[in-house]
């Protein structure tokens, strides 16, 4: 019985990526197509939402800390330009 041995050189190596990279995106496409019930629409919508809420906060968070930031630049220019 003969034994059929394959070395794992870069160019099989890529080859056998590539095929698994197809079958994934062939997964993928699969998925996709597939429509949302209702349920899960409905579920997909709040998540967006709440996405949304989310980053608006963090907007007004980073907004806060930046003018926060910036007021403290100022008053360490201002201390050091009246010791000169």
């Amino acid at each position: 019985m003969k034994r059929k041995v394959l070395r794992l050189t870069p160019a099989i190596l890529k080859r056998i990526i590539s095929e698994e990279k197809q079958k994934i995106i062939i997964e993928k496409n699969k998925i996709k197509k597939k429509k949302l019930n209702d349920k899960q629409l409905v579920e997909s919508l709040k998540k967006l939402m709440l996405l949304k809420k989310a980053q608006k906060r963090a907007g007004k968070d980073f907004q806060r800390i930046f003018e926060q930031r910036e007021k403290i630049k100022m008053l360490i220019r201002e201390s050091y330009n009246g010791r000169k």
